[in-house]
């Protein structure tokens, strides 16, 4: 490693800044690889909210009492600070939600219940995750609309060609994010690693994973029908965030070695 991106690596260094990564479990500093489902607040978020609560909680109110007024001004100035963190074109445009999960289910109600007409087509792809699955199926009942899905190729990217073809008149609003399982290469790749391990359990390779101090996910990851493509059931993910370290993925690999190979460091 040069000097100069050792330095990087110290400036990105900020797991001190996430109080819960102190945590010790079987014994071990815990390797936290489970952001995808919920990431964690460093000190001065953590602060924040303590502070409004401790000082400030109120029904925001511009014309009431003072408590009101504070905790108006506060969400307002949050407003525009995300607006010009994301430029978007003006504060108005943010909406506070409690995560992406309502968000989808805002859209699709909202949204989809006043635009969708019998017959139209949403066209999703088989790897949305269940939150972006289940609001369009049940607006497109209420609506007589046709959910349509785009395949995905081998490596879990979408089939841009059937994506296309899927494409009509009658689409009214297409998604097309995926959640990739399947790349090995790094270009492109966010840090999330969904695997199983052949003739093991997934929940067996979590359960020792976590008496180890490495906190992975198993399960079907509520995208079911994206691991039908890859032939399981089952699976188990690692995400990363920013307070990861080499040193957790480190471990993540020790320890399926140790579980694996009865304790052989060494795969070849």
């Amino acid at each position: 490693m040069s000097a100069a991106s050792g330095s990087i690596a110290a400036e990105l260094d900020c797991r001190q800044d996430f109080p819960i990564l102190a945590r010790r479990v079987g014994g071990k500093q815990i390797a936290y690889l489970d952001s995808a489902a919920t990431s964690h607040r460093p000190n001065v978020v953590v602060d924040a909210i303590a502070d409004f609560y401790r000082g400030h909680n109120a029904n925001p109110a511009p014309a009431l009492h003072s408590l009101a007024r504070e905790s108006h001004q506060l969400y307002e100035d949050s407003r525009g600070s995300i607006a010009e963190f994301i430029n978007a074109y003006a504060a108005d445009e943010i909406v506070f939600t409690r995560g992406t999960t309502e968000a989808i289910n805002l859209v699709a109600s909202a949204w989809g219940g006043a635009n969708l007409r019998p017959g139209d087509e949403v066209l999703l792809t088989v790897a949305e995750h269940t939150s972006n699955l289940l609001p369009w199926r049940l607006v497109a009942r209420q609506t007589r609309a046709v959910v349509r899905y785009a395949n995905v190729d081998e490596a879990g990217r979408i089939d841009v060609e059937d994506f296309r073809n899927k494409l009509s008149k009658r689409t009214r609003h297409a998604i097309p994010e995926v959640r990739l399982l399947g790349p090995k290469v790094r270009e492109g790749r966010v840090p999330v690693f969904s695997f199983v391990v052949e003739g093991h359990e997934v929940s067996d390779i979590q359960r020792s994973l976590d008496e180890r101090g490495v906190a992975i996910r198993a399960g079907d990851l509520a995208a079911l029908p994206l691991l039908r493509h890859f032939g399981v059931e089952k699976a188990l993910r690692a995400s990363c965030h920013v307070y990861s370290s080499r040193e957790d993925v480190d471990r993540l690999d020790e320890g399926l070695r140790e579980i694996v190979l009865g304790g052989s460091s060494g795969m070849g």
